[in-house]
């Protein structure tokens, strides 16, 4: 998991499931997570689309939010939550 990503629990492992347009969180077994190096196992047989979840519940609430723009088509996105910014 890059440096960037702000990790506070386990995240939940999912794979995309295209005939029904949604994630599921099955398809693989043994999923671990070592927090220490960053990093995530798991075994499937089913190739494919993979994502890591994470609550979008866990900071809230929002303190405040701000976007302002950074160059051509870019902006920054600020949020503030009790956990970080």
């Amino acid at each position: 998991i890059p440096n960037d990503v702000f990790v506070t629990e386990k995240p939940l492992l999912a794979r995309w499931i295209q005939d029904r347009n949604h994630w599921r969180q099955e398809g693989y077994v043994d999923y671990q997570y070592a927090p220490d190096t960053r990093t995530i196992s798991f075994r499937t047989y089913d190739f494919g689309t993979y994502a890591l979840l994470n609550d979008r519940h866990a900071h809230m609430p929002f303190q405040s939010w701000r976007m302002r723009p950074k160059s051509t088509n870019h902006l920054r996105f600020t949020l503030s939550t009790p956990s970080f910014e």
